[in-house]
């Protein structure tokens, strides 16, 4: 299983409405700064499941 894509993802092909997308992108916002550090990287090379 994939769970990540390095490209834009077509929310409503997922059945994700803009108010549910917007929603989620807020509560996820807190994350943002430490899924960005450099050193986070390093999560990109490991194999997926």
């Amino acid at each position: 299983m994939k769970t990540w894509s390095p490209g834009p993802v077509d929310l409503a092909e997922r059945g994700i409405r803009p108010s549910q997308a917007a929603d989620l992108r807020h509560r996820l916002a807190a994350f943002a700064e430490d899924w960005d550090r450099p050193e986070m990287s390093v999560y990109d090379d490991l194999p997926s499941r």
